[in-house]
């Protein structure tokens, strides 16, 4: 449902907007998959890739493609083959040669998750995470920078502990399933819990949030700066404080571009910490005019009613509206 207008938020009149028209594409049954909970991505024919948490023929989640025939399972995940991973409950990215990557949250050589690699013919297990310094249980969509061949993704826990003790990392790993390397380590008085996907801009540099952690701890935003060694430094571009400013992102963040390609700013939701502290919010964090944190403000403040409530996944820029910026919740 549209809820929100940044552009008006902003001061910025727009036109009403149309209402949307609902169709279900496909219905699942649970032998062919159950509980998809991440974004769909298309290819360049209008074919849809998505993945389901749990079901399917080996009951621990499916990576499918849906087109005009139907749907097709391109991998059941199964404890007969748990090194592959269980439940990928993040979405994909494809490359340009047609490539689906994905992780799992479970399974693998240590049980805390893996990477894997999609070709037309079969499924790739590309990493194992350990549970220890590498990170543990992979739940956001990895993110494909410019060339095709490098992959960054976030683990919610391990790093600075082992399994569920870590506050989490920041990792790279190559398409072919080589390279993998710690970027960050999160300690919790820097953030913890990097749930969610980063973002990339035109230099490099990533972008993200840590559901907890922190000064409070109510999560952060932050960006690790590229570099040749590790960690990456990292600043913390604006860390919440709870009611009412906001607190616990549950999503990444959406960049806004300028025509350099230069991040302006960033726009995310938040789990509690508004008027109402069992709903969420959408911010937008601005840089500062020379150095510090940034500034944040609310745009809008879920109340429970007709406008929403508890939305978990992030943001979309509608490119249209002559400039002006308008979301989508």
């Amino acid at each position: 449902m549209a809820i929100a207008s940044a552009a008006l938020l902003m001061g910025v009149a727009t036109a009403p907007v149309a209402q949307a028209q609902f169709s279900t594409l496909y219905s699942f049954s649970g032998s062919d998959g159950a509980n998809p909970q991440s974004v769909l991505i298309t290819d360049t024919s209008g074919n849809l890739y998505g993945t389901t948490a749990n079901g399917g023929s080996g009951a621990y989640g499916i990576v499918f493609k849906l087109g005009t025939s139907g749907l097709t399972p391109l991998n059941s995940f199964s404890t007969t083959n748990s090194s592959a991973g269980l439940s990928p409950y993040a979405g994909l990215v494809m490359d340009g040669s047609g490539n689906l990557y994905g992780r799992t949250s479970y399974g693998g050589a240590s049980s805390c998750g893996t990477v894997f690699k999609i070709t037309s013919t079969t499924l790739q297990a590309s990493y194992s995470f350990g549970c220890g310094a590498d990170g543990a249980n992979p739940q956001a969509v990895l993110t494909l920078d410019p060339t095709g061949k490098i992959l960054y993704g976030t683990t919610a826990y391990g790093g600075s502990g082992s399994g569920l003790s870590g506050h989490g990392t920041v990792f790279t790993i190559s398409t072919s399933g080589t390279n993998f390397e710690t970027l960050y380590t999160f300690t919790g008085a820097d953030g913890a819990n990097p749930y969610r996907s980063l973002t990339r801009d035109s230099a490099g540099n990533l972008y993200g949030t840590t559901a907890y952690g922190g000064s409070y701890p109510a999560g952060s935003v932050f960006e690790l700066s590229q570099s040749s060694t590790t960690p990456w430094p990292i600043a913390q571009l604006y860390v919440f404080t709870g009611t009412p400013d906001g607190a616990n992102p549950c999503a990444g963040v959406t960049p806004l571009l300028d025509a350099n390609g230069n991040i302006t700013a960033l726009f995310g939701t938040t789990g509690y910490g508004t008027s109402n502290a069992s709903l969420r919010s959408v911010f937008e964090p601005t840089p500062p005019s020379t150095s510090g944190l940034w500034t944040k403000t609310t745009l809008w403040a879920f109340t429970g009613g007709a406008d929403g409530a508890n939305p978990y996944g992030g943001l979309i820029l509608d490119p249209a509206g002559n400039g002006r910026v308008k979301f989508r919740v």
